[in-house]
């Protein structure tokens, strides 16, 4: 449902770059997900949700870190169909969170230290 939200309109349903934005012509090139050359990897993905790349805007005010994650393995995992590989197995981390707060999403724990004397 995320991908279909932020991500469908311009990327296709299928990954394959024929968004209904680009069937329309509002938007031109592009590239489907299994294109030659294009090496995506689940951090490129997440970056590219992050930060925006070219015409694309960042995402990071519209989605939570564990939104991005779930989009980058659905992303990953149409990459897959598109070139036939094998599905993936989407496997949740332990419950500490590795990646640090942002845009006040989470407050961050500060552990004080004494100082050495």
């Amino acid at each position: 449902a995320l991908y279909t939200i932020y991500c469908a309109v311009c990327h296709g349903d299928k990954g394959d770059g024929k968004g209904i934005l680009v069937e329309r012509e509002k938007i031109l090139g592009i590239p489907s997900y299994a294109d030659a050359g294009r090496a995506i990897t689940e951090g490129s993905v997440y970056h590219v949700q992050y930060y925006g790349l070219n015409a694309m805007g960042s995402y990071a005010s519209q989605t939570t870190i564990e939104e991005r994650w779930m989009i980058t393995h659905y992303v990953m995992q149409l990459k897959d169909q598109l070139e036939g590989n094998p599905a993936r197995e989407f496997v949740v981390e332990a419950e500490e969170n590795l990646m640090p707060p942002v845009n006040a999403e989470q407050q961050m724990e500060v552990q004080e230290t004494e100082p050495e004397a």
